[in-house]
């Protein structure tokens, strides 16, 4: 039987009924017989029969007799296409829901890729900033401190609000607001980083958000220095290890913070980090992205539950989960068995509600931070060591630390045992890998911390509650240059650039690399070119004919050159390079213009500390300007290190002054004068120098009148030029004495000699003239200095290389010729410029040519002279650059000698710069007067080498105490020209000891072999100053 027949039996008794039959089974009973069972399975079921005969009711039909098929025909097909077209329904929604599912499980995969491929793309991207803290020891830091947090919790809390700005990033800009939908870009790394037993606090952020993140720490620790540095070094040693940090229970609980603890936190990590070997590494890594506020509502939500022990509680994820959602899956292999909130019946009954303290306190804790800004957060240890044994230490030590963040009640932090022991050769690489890019939670489970969890975590330390001496604290205080530091005029720049390196660790120190990246019109570029020798084997034979060879080591190269741009800070007319400014990450260059220079600039520090850096950079700068500058250096480095950047157009300006140059020794007379009106100041000067040598209890009053008188009868005679070793003559040889008393006109003097000399009984001038005498010994048996003080004619011409711009490098090397000496050269020397720029008096103003003295350990050549200088030498063009270790050198004039001001008074009354290196306590105590309210003695003592504090003299007007890093150089040497300026001075200025030694002798009455001497001035000696001459061209 089929369908078309079993209908045709329905209907008939359908139609027999007249519709008043209802009952499905007697219907189909009295229609079908024993063939009921197959008819209903035609029809698809007993469902489908009772559809078909309501169908048929529904449309009144008038059914036919069996033999009539065409109506039945058209009802079976109105109930097939209905019945298809449910099932169609269905199936559409089936396939939509599907498409959803699929495609909420792509979008998903998708930003998940591509936020893990943004992360790895701009990982290198990161910079990282070094936040160093002040210690604060010194007394004006803790009153300071005591004003701005009463406590350790205030204190702490300041690094919340500097993380509630870190949560902003992502609204910095539209851009970054959809960067932050998209990628989720804002990031920020958490470093405490120990290295070579040191600890620091790094913060890491992309480049476009390094101001806000700088500006958020600086509004809440205003004292703190921020520095660019390296990225952290992980896996340094032999042997490393990681451990990921996860969270023992769902992220909603959090964790115990400082709010609760009475002391701070930090504290464990910091100490448990710094037992680690000082030869290891250990990194503590924190990996921050803001989450949303649902996260805030979850919390919130659950908190409320647990507080009133109602509609909440964890329970595992149940299996099914995995295969309604797939991806769960994915997810339980990365991130372990995750956790979820499950809510019970809302009608449950809730009664009093009773706990004990300590969780109440937990479930309040919970609520308040529901409240509060928080991050996503990965947290990793990190270690390296050479010894294999001590890697797996460290990091059970450190982890052991976080202990005292957990609470019973609360959250943990702790390493899955699982994965570590079971999984570990499989998550392993996983987890360097995500170091290596930064990826949040990459195969491991993210924290979610609160603002206050995080400051807990990781925040500055302070020295009042974090005294661990592994603490890297900042060395100095790190001031911001004035608002009108100088800015120099590029018409005025030289074509000089200075690029070599500066005191600051970021990027080694190197200028080029540093000026890079800035922007400021100070900075220039230069071509360098360097020499490279290249194996004449690497060349054809063809190749060879315009090519240079040269040997070395039984061996041939071709020389060829490389040229490298190197970016620095222009040289300028208008000013010298003093240094540059950093503060927090602002390169600052710090120009002195050359009106201020003529206020002077004194610097102290103690040996090594970057004085004579500082001297030699200015003195250089100088030389490239063109001006006229003398250096004396008690030692001989300095002036040697700057013969080696003299330029080729200056080269012949040079004057190398040698006083251990034995065989061309350079006349520097005292007594030198253009005049007798010159005579009394040049007198003064010579007593302050003796006094200055030998102190005024040995150089009396009484000697003194002996030295003052014979001077002035000696420079009455101006056609025979006397010498400082003539003096004692005048009182041992009387036929000289006579010669030269005879030619007095000053009647003081002249009143000397007649009455209360020649009154003086024989026994007195025995006992008298050979204590005074013996003063002059040290002078007349020194061939090298008898034969420099001895010569009648100065070599140089103070006023004449001072008009013209010489270069003066004076060497006077304690070492070759003796302490008491180099004193009185230096003594000579300084009064010889003092001298030559007060002979500017009669010259127009506007003629007189800048000169700049620099004199370094300027302690050893104090005197009066330098008091004069400071007061009065400014309106003569002559500025004084001096430098020295500590204050107690600035030994005061003797008053009733001469009359001078102390020359300390002198220094710090007249000085318009000063500039402070690392200092001792004494003077510490002494410019905390100058330098208040801004520094403590602490803040001075500690401040680093090449380092300097600096108030500078800007307008004719000081400047508020600022940081500044020394700069050192080497752009332009040139280490062949040294010795062949050196050979050039001494030719051209100096004199062959066979006749100075001639000289002196016949001035002393003594006798020489005077034929075996060539006529001084001969054509031998012109050849060799033309000689040199040319080699200096060359």
């Amino acid at each position: 039987m089929n369908l078309s027949q079993c209908q045709q039996q329905l209907n008939t008794i359908l139609a027999k009924s007249s519709g008043g039959t209802t009952n499905i089974s007697q219907l189909t009973n009295a229609a079908w017989g024993t063939s009921r069972t197959e008819c209903i399975s035609l029809f698809g079921g007993l469902q489908k029969v009772n559809t078909y005969v309501q169908t048929v009711d529904r449309n009144n039909l008038v059914l036919p007799s069996a033999s009539t098929t065409t109506t039945s025909t058209v009802v079976t097909d109105t109930i097939v296409q209905e019945t298809n077209t449910a099932l169609t329904f269905v199936k559409n929604i089936g396939i939509l829901f599907l498409l959803l599912f699929v495609g909420f499980l792509l979008y998903k995969t998708i930003r998940y890729f591509v936020i893990f491929l943004y992360d790895v793309r701009n990982a290198d991207r990161i910079i990282y900033l070094r936040v160093l803290q002040t210690r604060g020891d010194s007394k004006v830091d803790r009153e300071a401190n005591k004003e701005l947090a009463k406590d350790m919790k205030e204190k702490i809390s300041r690094m919340s609000q500097v993380y509630n700005n870190l949560y902003k990033l992502g609204e910095a800009s539209f851009y970054e607001s959809i960067l932050s939908f998209l990628v989720k870009k804002p990031k920020v790394t958490l470093t405490i980083s120990y290295e070579n037993s040191k600890i620091e606090f790094i913060v890491g952020v992309y480049p476009e958000f390094r101001a806000i993140v700088e500006g958020a720490i600086s509004a809440q620790f205003s004292d703190s220095s921020i520095e660019l540095c390296d990225k952290p070094k992980f896996f340094s040693k032999k042997y490393s290890d990681i451990s990921v940090l996860e969270p023992e229970k769902d992220v909603v609980y959090t964790i115990k913070n400082y709010k609760y603890m009475p002391d701070d936190p930090l504290n464990n990590l910091v100490d448990s980090v710094a037992k680690v070997n000082g030869e290891d590494t250990f990194h503590i890594l924190m990996i921050l992205k803001p989450v949303d506020e649902k996260h805030n509502k979850r919390v919130k939500k659950f908190a409320d539950a647990l507080f009133k022990k109602q509609d909440a509680k964890l329970k595992p994820t149940p299996w099914r989960q995995y295969f309604l959602m797939p991806w769960k899956i994915f997810t339980f292999f990365i991130q372990g068995p995750s956790k979820q909130l499950l809510g019970k019946d809302k009608d449950e009954p809730v009664g009093a509600v009773r706990m004990i303290k300590a969780e109440e306190d937990a479930y309040q804790s919970m609520g308040e931070e529901a409240a509060n800004h928080a991050f996503e957060t990965g947290l990793v240890l990190l270690t390296s060591s050479d010894e294999k044994s001590r890697v797996t230490d460290n990091l059970q030590n450190v982890t052991s630390a976080y202990s005292v963040y957990s609470e019973q009640y609360l959250n943990e932090i702790k390493e899955s045992n699982v994965k570590k022991d079971i999984f570990g050769r499989f998550f392993k690489p996983m987890r360097r890998f995500a170091v290596r890019f930064k990826l949040l939670h990459f195969f491991s489970t993210a924290h979610v911390f609160s603002v206050n969890a995080l400051s807990s975590l990781f925040h500055l330390p302070d020295g009042m509650y974090n005294r661990s001496q592994a603490i890297r604290w900042m060395e100095y205080k790190a001031l911001a240059a004035p608002g009108n530091a100088p800015v120099m005029n590029p018409a005025d720049d030289t074509g000089y650039v200075m690029s070599g390196v500066v005191a600051e660790t970021y990027l080694g120190g190197k200028m080029d690399a540093i000026l890079r990246t800035l922007k400021d019109p100070a900075i220039g570029t230069r071509i360098q070119k360097d020499e490279v020798l290249v194996p004449i084997e690497q060349y054809k034979e063809a190749d060879l004919a315009d090519k240079e060879v040269v040997e070395k080591e039984e061996k041939k190269f071709i020389k060829t050159y490389t040229e490298k741009e190197l970016y620095g800070y222009k040289v300028n007319r208008g000013g010298v390079l003093l240094g540059v400014n950093i503060y927090r990450n602002e390169y600052t260059p710090i120009y002195m213009k050359r009106e201020d220079r003529m206020r002077h600039h004194y610097m102290i520090g103690k040996s090594g500390t970057g004085k004579s850096v500082l001297l030699q950079t200015m003195a250089r700068q100088d030389i490239w300007n063109g001006d006229g500058c003398c250096v004396i250096d008690p030692h001989g480095d300095l002036v040697e290190d700057i013969l080696e950047y003299i330029p080729k157009e200056r080269s012949k300006d040079v004057i190398f002054f040698d006083a251990g140059n034995e065989d061309r020794p350079m006349g520097l007379n005292l007594y030198d004068i253009d005049n007798v009106d010159q005579a009394d100041r040049t007198v003064n000067d010579a007593t302050e120098i003796f006094l200055k040598m030998f102190g005024s209890e040995i150089f009396g009053p009484r000697i003194q009148e002996y030295f003052k008188y014979g001077s002035l009868t000696l420079l009455e005679d101006m056609e025979d030029k006397p010498t400082l070793l003539d003096v004692p003559r005048l009182f041992t040889d009387e036929t000289y004495r006579d010669f030269k008393t005879k030619k007095v006109k000053n009647a003081v003097v002249k009143n000397f000699w007649e009455k209360t000399y020649a009154a003086m009984g024989d026994r007195e001038k025995q006992e008298i003239i050979p204590y005074f005498t013996s003063k002059f010994v040290s002078f007349n048996t020194n061939r090298l200095i008898r034969n420099i003080i001895g010569q009648t004619e100065t070599a140089i011409k103070f006023r004449e290389a001072m008009d013209s711009q010489k270069i003066i490098l004076v060497s006077l090397s304690k070492g070759k010729i003796g302490e008491i000496n180099a004193q009185l050269l230096g003594m000579i020397i300084v009064s010889q410029i003092y001298n030559g720029a007060m002979g500017r008096a009669n010259t127009a103003k506007e003629d007189r040519k800048d000169f700049f003295l620099y004199v370094d350990e300027f302690q050893n050549f104090v005197s009066g002279t330098f008091a004069d200088i400071l007061s009065e030498a400014r309106k003569y063009r002559l500025g004084l650059i001096m430098a020295h270790q500590y204050i107690a050198q600035l030994e005061s004039g003797d008053k009733s000698a001469g009359g001078k001001a102390d020359v300390k008074a002198a220094v710090f009354g007249n000085a318009g710069t000063i500039q402070s290196f690392k200092i001792g306590a004494p003077d510490a105590e002494f410019l905390e007067k100058e330098y208040a309210p801004v520094l403590g003695a602490q803040d001075i003592i500690g401040i680093a080498n090449y380092k300097t504090y600096c108030k500078l003299n800007i307008d004719n007007s000081t400047s508020r105490v600022f940081s500044l890093n020394a700069i050192y150089t080497q752009d332009y040497r040139n280490k062949k020209i040294g010795g062949i300026l050196k050979e050039y001075s001494a030719k051209k200025y100096g004199r062959k000891r066979q006749f100075v030694d001639a000289e002196i002798s016949a001035r002393l009455g003594l006798t020489m072999d005077e034929e075996a001497l060539v006529p001084d001035g001969s054509s031998s000696t012109v050849q060799e100053n033309t000689t040199v001459q040319e080699n200096t061209t060359t």
